[in-house]
């Protein structure tokens, strides 16, 4: 019974859906109708994006850091924003239904990636973006967030993503908020920020399961690090916030736009816009020559290092800029061990500040 009744209620929402939505969408009444029709056909949908008040006539409104001082500030809306070039962002887009209003909160790995980045590059700002509404918490000593924030170059700000993508080549798309009807919302929207932030800025962007292990303030910004010969890695992306940085971005959001449907993830859209740039499918010949991928470079795989082999890790990792973990694999572990552990002794180099606090986690 409770089926039959599950889908004579879909079939209805299905058909009142397009016979309706012309006339509630002059109420305000579209984005209602939507949301049923998701919950039903597609499953829940996250609450982070709907609380970042969606483009459609709704009485959501945002916090007012005026008003709440815990709430994080807007990105877009901040006395002080990225400086266009010279900024570092650090992706922290995992939202998931219940975690609307949520304590900023992060793991030991996270914050000595954002020290680190911190501290080898004075010159450029660091920013730590959530992806919904966060606040800062209060009310006892957080000495991860104190390590952190005793560097003056580093920011922590929130998006709305509905907002963000206003002005840019997919405005009209994500207007349709297409996102909403994602079983893939977070994966989709951490993707979709990637590209909005360094079209709107410029400048790099890092995985929060990096150390940098020196300056990136010297090298030219349009790159990306070949993982091996046969793949690019998403850990490491940057473009210029003009000319030809802002023309790239362009068009790895019209490819975004284009492949959403066909779950296409970010790794596999770098890689594929990389080979029409450089018009060749091997990764190997885009390492050779920027200049056939029109001032894009393509790293070798030890600038920015994957760490897969903890004991020849030192060795390979000498020249490196960056070392990483692939997420799949600093996620499930706890990471708890002692100080011969490969990236605790990396850390206690390179995030001095957050190593002191918080070693027995690394």
């Amino acid at each position: 019974m409770h089926l039959h009744w599950r889908s004579l209620l879909t079939h209805f929402l299905f058909y009142a859906r397009s016979l309706l939505i012309p006339i509630l969408i002059f109420h305000g009444l579209e984005f209602i109708v939507l949301i049923m029709f998701t919950i039903f056909e597609e499953g829940p949908i996250n609450r982070c994006y709907i609380d970042g008040v969606p483009p459609f006539e709704m009485n959501a409104v945002n916090i007012n850091p005026a008003i709440d001082p815990t709430s994080l500030e807007d990105i877009i809306l901040s006395d002080v924003k990225p400086s266009p070039g010279r900024a570092i962002f650090f992706p922290e887009f995992r939202c998931h239904p219940g975690d609307v209003h949520r304590i900023l909160q992060l793991t030991a790995r996270q914050a000595c990636a954002i020290e680190s980045a911190a501290l080898h590059n004075p010159h450029f700002q660091v920013f730590v973006l959530f992806e919904s509404p966060t606040h800062m918490p209060v009310g006892e000593s957080f000495p991860l967030l104190d390590a952190i924030q005793s560097y003056r170059n580093v920011h922590f700000r929130q998006l709305n993503i509905w907002s963000f993508a206003e002005g840019t080549p997919i405005e009209d798309w994500a207007k349709k908020a297409e996102l909403l009807h994602s079983s893939f919302q977070s994966e989709y929207a951490s993707d979709l920020l990637r590209f909005l932030t360094l079209y709107h800025f410029g400048g790099i962007y890092l995985s929060m399961d990096s150390i940098v292990l020196r300056s990136l303030e010297n090298l030219t910004l349009n790159y990306v690090g070949a993982h091996d010969n046969q793949s690019l890695g998403n850990a490491v992306f940057s473009l210029k916030p003009r000319g030809s940085g802002h023309e790239f971005a362009k068009l790895f959001l019209r490819e975004f736009q284009k492949s959403y449907h066909a779950k296409s993830n970010e790794q596999t859209l770098i890689r594929r816009m990389m080979q029409k740039i450089c018009g060749t499918l091997s990764i190997k010949e885009m390492q050779k020559d920027a200049n056939r991928c029109h001032g894009f470079k393509v790293f070798n795989p030890n600038t920015f290092f994957a760490i897969s082999d903890e004991s020849n890790v030192f060795t390979e990792a000498k020249d490196s800029y960056i070392i990483h973990q692939w997420s799949a694999v600093s996620n499930k572990c706890q990471l708890k061990a002692d100080f011969r552990n490969t990236f605790a002794q990396f850390a206690k180099k390179y995030c001095p500040r957050v190593y002191k606090v918080n070693r027995e986690y690394f």
